[in-house]
């Protein structure tokens, strides 16, 4: 359980790449939001896929909000909509400064691949469904 003294929060988020991130790329923003993510106490998951993001992070409501203030200014993004922002009663990624899966598998061309975070109607869903992707980032955390 948390301390009684910090207003535990979480928040998720989708976001469009720049450009396509190469695995150099992902390392780099990776060592730095670990970095970053270690000093303010800061847990959560980072999915990438196909030039998108998702993200989930959870931790004191000041902490989150402002690296998330950061994040949104972030160049190598754009298009970034909040799923959910709230408090939460206990961490879901406790003790992962930032796990990661990078869902790209070179499937492109490939007979029904789907540009799934592409789609406006996707996003649509995900954000009525903010729910199931977080269980999406559990189950891959229970499988790391």
């Amino acid at each position: 359980m948390c301390d009684a003294r910090i207003k535990l929060h979480h928040l998720l988020y989708i976001s469009t790449a720049a450009k396509l991130m190469q695995i150099d790329d992902l390392t780099s923003l990776l060592a730095q939001s670990r970095a970053r993510n270690e000093i303010l106490s800061i847990s959560g998951m980072l999915l990438y896929k196909d030039q998108s993001f998702i993200q989930l992070l959870e931790g004191d409501e000041v902490a989150v909000h402002t690296v998330f203030q950061s994040i949104r200014a972030d160049s190598r993004h754009y298009r970034v909509r909040v799923l959910f922002d709230e408090r939460c009663e206990r961490r879901t990624f406790n003790g992962w400064s930032m796990g990661f899966a990078n869902l790209d598998d070179d499937a492109r061309g490939t007979e029904g691949f789907n540009r799934f975070f592409q789609d406006a109607t996707t996003i649509d869903a995900l954000v009525s469904r903010a729910d199931k992707v977080v269980d999406l980032m559990r189950y891959f955390r229970a499988n790391s």
